[in-house]
């Protein structure tokens, strides 16, 4: 029955429920669902055992795990149906806790003021700022195919023109770099762009996200602050991100384009220009302002996205010598201690975010965006910098025995944009 392949037991399958919850699985059906249903936040603590209990299952657990038909641990199937999975008053093993909402509110309050260089509190403003209050920016976290041109155009829809970067969202140098490389500045560098130019989003696509960026969300009332950061990303379904990277890199914009190589290639090759980038000094991610590395090399690696949360710390799987292995390299099952502490920084990072989106929800579901930062203007969601719009589906574009050895490669990814999906619905359909 329902109660058998339901949320709560695939929770005691992966080993994450909390004690007080065993008396609620009995009765959890039987109580109604909808939106408003009032939740609690889980501990960091528990939010990352539960995310680690599911990294470490073996792959073909873990998609029953994840499976909406069947175990469903986030609870997809009712959140897209537009119901609160869980009863009233339950707490929710993954909802991390609740951030501050200052840095939103002093953003939305200067839109509503309608310049960025009014410093003054306004008594019209639906929640007065305490001054003196720090100018807010957007950090926009861009994975590369994973919607980061949508933000973007969006973004230019929404705020004055003057106030973001004209190249991609992304700081151009005067008379130098269009991309300057947002991601190898440290907070200084960035807090005196603000001043120099008062633009108020900025986008890093090529390096991973930086740890220091943190410190510039918390807000602290009364205090001097140069600058406080609104932390904002999009994902997207892991293998359709890689497909979709193939078919722009490896083959719209392949400077072989007579003969681009196939998927299954194309991934080989791009692991092998991560692993020399990542062992160069002046690599992606290594703080060298001077060296650009190969700055798309890492869009093909697996769990892309561990990999930019986690600050460019998760490595790649180590290579299986030998000729006749099948594998090109170790199951992540096998190589825990690789990957536990880039993982878990790459959950706290995410945690820590004021908006992550899902990019498959996004045209659905804009609320927390018009939220968060007062946007309205939703008209097209979906752009591309080059070529036509096309949907890639992982599973139309490789036979089964390479879909599940991909899967397997990201199942890190997998967690993570699962996540990622059941937190965006959930703040839309529970109370919290």
């Amino acid at each position: 029955g329902r109660r058998q392949g339901g949320w709560w037991q695939w929770k005691t399958v992966a080993g994450v429920m909390a004690a007080d919850l065993h008396r609620e699985r009995e009765t959890a059906w039987q109580h109604p669902r909808g939106v408003g249903v009032a939740v609690h936040r889980a501990s960091m603590d528990t939010v990352l055992a539960t995310l680690l209990s599911l990294a470490r299952l073996p792959m073909r657990q873990l998609q029953l795990v994840l499976n909406q038909s069947q175990g469903d641990i986030f609870g997809l199937t009712r959140l897209q149906q537009g119901q609160c999975p869980v009863i009233s008053g339950a707490t929710i093993p993954w909802l991390p806790p609740r951030l501050s909402a200052a840095p939103s509110e002093i953003f939305r309050n200067r839109r509503q003021l309608g310049s960025i260089e009014n410093e003054k509190p306004s008594p019209t403003t639906l929640t007065p700022p305490t001054p003196p209050t720090p100018p807010v920016m957007i950090w926009y976290e861009h994975l590369s195919k994973a919607g980061g041109t949508s933000f973007c155009k969006l973004a230019k829809k929404n705020m004055p023109r003057k106030e973001v970067p004209s190249y991609y969202c992304m700081p151009s140098e005067p008379g130098g770099r269009l991309d300057a490389r947002v991601g190898q500045w440290d907070n200084e560098q960035l807090a005196n762009y603000y001043l120099r130019e008062k633009k108020t989003l900025v986008s890093n696509e090529w390096e991973p996200f930086p740890q220091q960026r943190l410190k510039m969300q918390q807000y602290v009332s009364g205090t001097k602050q140069p600058l406080l950061l609104l932390l904002v990303t999009t994902l997207r379904e892991p293998l359709n991100r890689l497909v979709s990277a193939y078919r722009f890199w490896g083959v719209l914009h392949n400077p072989i384009l007579q003969k681009p190589p196939p998927l299954r290639r194309w991934l080989k090759r791009m692991e092998a220009r991560a692993r020399r980038d990542a062992a160069s000094p002046s690599g992606i991610g290594k703080g060298n302002i001077t060296g650009r590395g190969d700055f798309i090399a890492h869009v093909g690696r697996p769990n892309f996205a561990t990999w930019k949360f986690s600050g460019g710390a998760l490595p790649l799987p180590r290579r299986i010598l030998g000729r006749y292995s099948r594998r090109r390299s170790y199951p992540w099952a096998q190589e825990e201690p690789l990957w536990r502490e880039p993982f878990e920084t790459a959950v706290r990072t995410l945690a820590r975010f004021d908006l992550a989106i899902p990019l498959e929800e996004l045209s659905k579901h804009t609320g927390p965006l018009r939220e968060l930062l007062g946007w309205s203007h939703f008209e097209a969601t979906q752009f591309v910098p080059s070529g036509e719009v096309v949907n890639a589906v992982a599973t139309a574009e490789l036979p089964p025995e390479d879909h599940d050895q991909l899967w397997d490669d990201n199942k890190l990814d997998m967690v993570l944009y699962n996540w990622v999906r059941a937190m965006y619905l959930t703040r839309i359909y529970c109370s919290m």
